[in-house]
């Protein structure tokens, strides 16, 4: 455990130096540069353009020639080729590859802007291909950097790891609790250095992602990732529910049900078990739905 703390520290110093309200240079993206993807394409690209017009935040409609080889180094060269388009440098340097998803079908890579040698939190650049190789999309939402903030970090993983447990509410049955990597924070053009931790417990069923600044150890942000949803039902179906023994399926037409044999109701994961190697089982269960997942 010192190993990674004592680089995490290392890394921290290293950044740290870069804080002193340095601003990033805005760099505005050149007349012609969607012009020049379309001529590389031979066909019209629709553009998204950032709020304030310097770089395009989607690409789609279109498709440019098949890239060979792996994906990722597809995407690379097609970010070098269009990089005033989708306002990032020529040589990359203020990207990251993230993650990739190569399959015999469509593939897909992402990667994350960086300022100041950090990642910039929630910060996507992912470029689509179909089966042929082709760029067919790209989505580039990112937030703009303009200073970073003023300090240097004094607060270490162990003390974020503390604040962000109080932040999730003090849950019980914690099995998560463990910080994920620093990232840059940006608020208001501002950029603060934060320690991202992840919460996960059973009691009550917790899953956050909070954000504890590395300067002063302030939330800066906690984000709720359980997901609950409403959907409509039939209660029992729709023979009984409007006792109309006239209906049909009509072929297994939608039509063939009035809105009206629906109702709308709201489901909601219970507190999750634990199952074989301590592998979670979230089950739903109600008086609409009983069904189970393993290993979530």
């Amino acid at each position: 455990m010192k190993g990674p703390m004592t680089k995490c520290a290392l890394q921290a110093l290293a950044v740290a130096a870069f804080f002193v309200c340095a601003r990033v240079p805005a760099q505005a993206q050149p007349a012609g540069a969607v012009e020049k993807l379309n001529a590389a394409s031979h066909s019209q690209w629709i553009t998204l353009p950032s709020p304030d017009g310097r770089f395009a935040r989607k690409l789609w409609g279109a498709a440019t020639p098949a890239y060979a080889g792996k994906a990722h180094d597809a995407a690379s060269q097609f970010l070098k080729d269009n990089a005033s388009l989708l306002g990032v440098s020529g040589d990359l340097s203020d990207v990251e590859l993230y993650r990739s998803s190569p399959g015999s079908g469509s593939s897909h890579v992402w990667y994350r802007r960086k300022a100041f040698g950090l990642p910039i939190e929630q910060s996507v650049l992912a470029v689509h291909f179909d089966a042929l190789g082709r760029v067919v999309m790209v989505d580039n939402v990112t937030t703009e950097v303009s200073k970073s903030a003023l300090g240097g970090d004094s607060v270490d993983a162990e003390t974020a790891k503390s604040v962000a447990f109080g932040a999730a509410g003090s849950p019980g049955g914690v099995n998560v609790l463990q910080v994920e990597e620093k990232v840059l924070y940006v608020e208001g053009g501002v950029a603060t250095p934060a320690w991202k931790v992840n919460v996960g417990a059973l009691r009550p069923m917790t899953s956050r992602v909070v954000l504890v600044s590395a300067l002063d150890g302030s939330v800066l942000e906690s984000r709720d990732m359980l997901y609950r949803a409403s959907g409509q039902v039939f209660a029992p179906n729709p023979v009984v529910y409007l006792h109309n023994f006239n209906l049909t399926d009509q072929s297994d037409s939608d039509a063939a049900v009035p809105l009206s044999a629906y109702r709308q109701v709201v489901f909601d994961i219970n507190s999750p078990t634990f199952g074989p190697n301590n592998s979670l089982i979230y089950r739903l269960k109600g008086a609409d739905a009983d069904v189970y997942s393993h290993g979530l």
